[in-house]
């Protein structure tokens, strides 16, 4: 059976303690420039509050999530425009304050993101995130259900962020905007405890070449806290799950799912028919 599209309008709600508003006041643009430099750091080269603004008139949307009493919690930004003759939103930014992550506000800013692409004329939204965020790669993969379309090594280097210090390898996924989407097939538990891992841990001898009808690629629990206690290990990951990820993708395994429970967080590849 289809699944409700995560852009429809009934898929569009507040969490108990935040609302998703557009964003138009000065002090709107002031609070989300604040919080780019919260999130990826002081010496962050943020996107200005005025061309947010601007962007308004050409199809962007910039929306914020604020609690009870007008605070922001998390936004979103990206622009709209023709991709091969289609129209496509690209979700250039999503941030949520560190002290109120895990609480659903970031698929609260995705679902709004989506339910207003969608009105705009917008097929699909696009965006990135890094496939060593665990966290980020649950929202994406298991709750948002994004298809990732390309590993891209080192996309957006140079931006002064104390958060890419070890790498900014992306995954470029996408969402459609369509009313009705097909759940996506999964792999049988048994099928996945089986999956032999295509990387190891930092240090480990493990890289194995894909192959079998379903396979894993490890991730850190937290690469953020890796990367502040020992940067080397940080970037042993990104080399070690780079390799991984680009062989699998190239041979025709697709991303299903992630596992984050229990001590080997994982993303799960199957074959493609």
């Amino acid at each position: 059976m289809d699944a409700p599209s995560l852009a429809s309008p009934a898929a569009l709600r507040k969490t108990p303690d935040a609302e998703v508003r557009p964003l138009s006041t000065d002090d709107d643009f002031a609070a989300c420039e604040d919080m780019q430099r919260r999130v990826w750091g002081r010496n962050y080269a943020c996107v200005p509050g005025a061309l947010m603004k601007v962007s308004l008139h050409v199809g962007g949307i910039v929306a914020g999530a604020f609690d009870e009493g007008g605070t922001m919690l998390g936004f979103v930004f990206g622009l709209t425009g023709p991709v091969d003759g289609r129209i496509v939103h690209w979700s250039h930014m999503l941030a949520v304050d560190p002290p109120h992550r895990d609480r659903g506000i970031g698929s609260l800013l995705k679902r709004h993101q989506l339910v207003r692409a969608r009105e705009l004329g917008a097929e699909r939204v696009e965006w990135t995130f890094d496939p060593l965020v665990a966290r980020n790669a649950h929202l994406n993969i298991n709750r948002l259900g994004v298809d990732v379309r390309a590993y891209v090594p080192d996309m957006y280097s140079g931006t002064g962020s104390d958060l890419h210090v070890f790498g900014t390898d992306r995954f470029i996924v996408s969402l459609s905007t369509a009313s009705r989407r097909a759940p996506r097939a999964q792999p049988a538990d048994d099928a996945v405890a089986n999956a032999p891992f295509l990387n190891g841990a930092p240090g480990s001898s493990t890289d194995a070449a894909p192959s079998g009808a379903c396979v894993r690629i490890r991730i850190p629990a937290d690469i953020t806290e890796v990367a502040a206690c020992d940067p080397a290990a940080a970037r042993a990951w990104r080399a070690s799950t780079r390799a991984a990820f680009t062989r699998a993708l190239a041979q025709g395994y697709r991303i299903v799912q992630v596992r984050t429970d229990g001590d080997d967080p994982a993303y799960v590849l199957v074959r493609s028919s």
